[in-house]
């Protein structure tokens, strides 16, 4: 890899080389280096101290002296961005690898490093930012210089969670006439997109939200709340994405029913329940 070409001429001769079709040059000691990477074929020829002059003995070979540092990216760049380097896919991708190459990498800025034989990615499995350094050795053994990368790795999903609806899960008269307002602690980033889900036997509806400084809220406007019927249970869920692409666990559904009087009866309906006062 260095180009240094060793040569043993007869005690007591001199001798002679010339790479490709160039000169003859005067050798000195016992080496001379070849310069520029690629194929070489290089002669050396001696004369003896009787004044001899000997055939030439030619060698061919590569020449290679250098390697490229590896390209690294991402193998896919998940959640808001495709850019951001926030991930909760850890394998990085190594471009520029050449054939035969070994390679190394670390994970705490150089102080260790794991060599590697084979492959052209790595797969990394621990939440955190990483300031990922890989190098590569060719088969002529020059070592390239190192590659960083850093990104940030998140596979944990966030948490989620509602507060009972209208604080008992029944809207009364008034509170049916109203918006909604839903709410709940999470562990998404501030600004993501919280959505919920309202769904009965009569069908389901998305509305969203957003996340402020570990809560959410979500407001289901009056126009849907008055149109809610009496004779249904509304099922409520949530649900949230976070910066890397983590979706939330599926919560548990908040029930949501209507209280409203009834003229007939001494009592009130809450779905398709009647309770009915007996005193009377």
């Amino acid at each position: 890899s260095d180009g240094r070409i060793t040569v043993n001429p007869e005690a007591g001769a001199t001798w002679q080389y010339k790479v490709g079709t160039g000169t003859w040059n005067t050798g000195t000691g016992n080496s001379f280096t070849v310069s520029g990477d690629g194929l070489k074929t290089v002669a050396v020829r001696q004369t003896d101290a009787s004044g001899n002059l000997s055939g030439e003995t030619a060698l061919s070979f590569t020449l290679d002296t250098s390697v490229a540092a590896p390209q690294l990216a991402l193998s896919s760049d998940t959640g808001n961005s495709s850019t951001d380097k926030i991930t909760n896919n850890g394998t990085v991708l190594f471009n520029n690898l050449e054939v035969g190459a070994t390679w190394k990498y670390s994970t705490n800025n150089g102080s260790t490093w794991t060599e590697v034989t084979s492959g052209s990615s790595l797969t990394l499995n621990q939440d955190g930012a990483y300031n990922l350094q890989v190098q590569q050795t060719d088969v002529a053994g020059n070592a390239s210089q190192v590659a960083t990368f850093q990104f940030t790795l998140d596979k944990t999903l966030p948490t989620l969670d509602m507060a009972t609806p209208s604080g008992d899960g029944v809207l009364s008269t008034t509170e049916a006439q109203q918006s909604l307002v839903l709410s709940g602690p999470t562990t998404a980033e501030f600004g993501q997109t919280v959505t919920v889900t309202m769904s009965s036997t009569a069908g389901s509806n998305n509305y969203t939200g957003t996340v402020n400084n570990g809560s959410w809220s979500v407001t289901i406007p009056a126009s849907v709340i008055s149109n809610l019927r009496s004779d249904l249970t509304y099922s409520l869920t949530a649900s949230v994405t976070d910066v890397a692409g983590n979706v939330s666990a599926v919560m548990t559904a908040k029930e949501l029913a209507l209280a409203v009087t009834n003229s007939g009866l001494d009592g009130y309906v809450t779905g398709a329940v009647i309770f009915v006062d007996k005193d009377g």
